[in-house]
């Protein structure tokens, strides 16, 4: 009997040593499976946080972009260039008929070269107030003006003095050329 039993035994610890075997691998794999689903979840939460700061930026960029809308406005308002022609030919008769005067606009040339300039040629009359009013209202543009000549001249009306023209030809020098 003695013999059966050891074999028993033999058998019942190869069989307990296999489990052993078995669960030891079992664990060692689920530590390992632990430990890389741990590495996916590090790396997950970081590319997470860095999504979140990217997030956080775009926020403060796009508030202070709206906070500076006016400011940007006045800016590029402030430029002229060959596509605000136009809107910087309306203002000047804009001014015009504010201050009660007849325009005529006798040449708009664009001087290249550094610093790129707008040389205008205009004549405007009416009474000598509105004269007088229309260069102030153009001196007053947002536009860095120098004056190359400016010429002023009356008609006489029986006695009165009522028909003045105003002859200018300035330099603008907020004239960004982005071509040159």
């Amino acid at each position: 009997m003695k013999i059966s039993l050891e074999f028993f035994n033999d058998r019942r610890l190869v069989i307990l040593s296999l489990i052993n075997l078995l669960t030891l691998a079992t664990l060692i794999f689920l530590i390992w499976l632990v430990l890389e689903r741990n590495t996916k979840l590090n790396s997950d939460y970081q590319t997470l946080s860095q999504f979140a700061a990217q997030q956080e930026n775009w926020r403060q960029i796009m508030g202070t972009w709206s906070t500076t809308a006016t400011t940007r406005q006045v800016i590029d308002n402030y430029f002229i260039t060959p596509a605000s022609l136009p809107v910087f030919i309306e203002r000047l008769e804009s001014v015009a008929s504010g201050a009660g005067t007849k325009l005529k606009l006798t040449a708009v040339e664009i001087v290249p070269g550094p610093p790129a300039s707008l040389r205008v040629a205009l004549t405007a009359s009416g009474g000598w107030r509105s004269v007088l009013d229309f260069w102030k209202l153009v001196d007053r543009l947002p536009a860095l003006i120098t004056v190359d000549k400016l010429q002023l001249n009356a008609r006489l009306l029986g006695n009165q003095t009522d028909d003045w023209s105003l002859s200018a030809t300035f330099q603008v020098f907020n004239f960004e050329n982005h071509d040159n």
